[in-house]
């Protein structure tokens, strides 16, 4: 979830048996203040499903290269 102009992270959503393997992430970006366009520029190693947090950031701003 997304709040305010800054695009502040205020939460993340996740639905799937292996969440708690990425939640930890998502608990760090919201915990260090960063935005999602810093989440959407960060670097995770591919192919992997931790990958996932920064690509759903760069969704929720739009900016997502597989739209």
């Amino acid at each position: 979830s997304l709040g305010g102009a800054a695009n502040a992270i205020l939460g993340i959503h996740m639905a799937d048996p292996r969440a708690r393997e990425l939640i930890r992430s998502g608990l760090m970006a919201i915990q260090s203040g960063m935005t999602a366009h810093r989440l959407a520029d960060s670097i995770d190693g591919h192919p992997t499903l931790s990958e996932a947090i920064p690509l759903a950031a760069a969704d929720a701003l739009g900016i997502s290269i597989y739209s």
